[in-house]
């Protein structure tokens, strides 16, 4: 906001005295100071936001393994196998596509951006849109995917772990004693639903606390840079409000890049667990 302020300042002066070339260096001059500190924080941010990421994705490797372990534990193997298969495509896509491509269109939406406002004709604002619609479209995309075949496996694959069940069951009802250790296995069994629905909740915990302090401080820097946005306003050029807005917009960006890959993770586990219920 001070350098926007004394910016502007110059800016007038140097046009109340009709020195066009030496206003328009001094716009330069502060718009590339102010783009500068925006850049950095918005780096640091986007470094945070990969960081996070990267502790979804360890926090996942260490819990799904466990929670297919508890599910073939109680008989769910089929269903197990499909939860483990669906992580890995996630694990995948996170990596692939969120890290790999949607991260550095991000980065490339807000340079875009940000070069645009240094001119006084508008030349990459479709360019920064058309980034921004592709960077919304395949976030939503991924997710809608993964629920979507996750949905699907929850409908077959735990009737399949089912029917088994009861085939063996009514098998063993056949022979003698059979009813009960038919009763014995099925109390047997029961703390091990326990166990594995208790895996499922903690997983799902420890995602949440993984993000809750990244998207804490992205919350907070947005409203940072929307209230200097706000402050700037009738002080400065529109340009200046333009490249502040577009930092904003790179931040908003990143927290949905976070909470599309934590929510992947988080379904996945909440659609298993209700589906393969015992």
């Amino acid at each position: 906001v001070v350098i926007v302020l004394l910016g502007s300042i110059f800016v007038n002066l140097a046009s109340s005295f009709g020195t066009g070339f030496v206003s328009e260096n001094g716009f330069y001059i502060t718009y590339l100071i102010i783009t500068s500190i925006m850049l950095v924080s918005f780096v640091s941010t986007m470094d945070m936001v990969a960081l996070a990421i990267e502790r979804i994705l360890t926090v996942v490797k260490i819990i799904v393994p466990l929670y297919a372990l508890a599910m073939n534990f109680v008989g769910q193997t089929v269903a197990s196998v499909g939860m483990y298969e669906m992580v890995m495509v996630g694990i995948w896509i996170v990596q692939a596509i969120i890290l790999r491509f949607i991260i550095p269109m991000i980065k490339f939406y807000v340079i875009i951006s940000l070069i645009n406002n240094l001119n006084q004709e508008d030349s990459f604002s479709k360019l920064g849109i058309l980034v921004m619609n592709i960077v919304n479209w395949v976030l939503k995309t991924t997710v809608y995917f993964i629920v979507g075949l996750n949905i699907i496996k929850g409908l077959i694959e735990p009737q399949i772990d089912a029917l088994g069940r009861n085939t063996v069951n009514r098998l063993a009802t056949i022979v003698p004693g059979g009813g009960i250790v038919s009763a014995l296995t099925g109390t047997f069994l029961w703390p091990g639903a326990v166990v594995k629905n208790s895996v499922g909740v903690v997983g799902i915990i420890l995602l949440l606390v993984v993000v809750l302090v990244p998207i804490v401080k992205l919350l907070i820097v947005m409203l940072t840079v929307r209230i200097t946005s706000v402050m700037i306003q009738p002080i400065g050029e529109k340009r200046y409000v333009d490249g502040v807005e577009t930092i904003a917009k790179g931040n908003q960006l990143l927290l949905q890049v976070l909470f599309s890959s934590v929510v992947l993770f988080m379904l996945t586990i909440a659609i298993v667990a209700y589906s393969a219920k015992s």
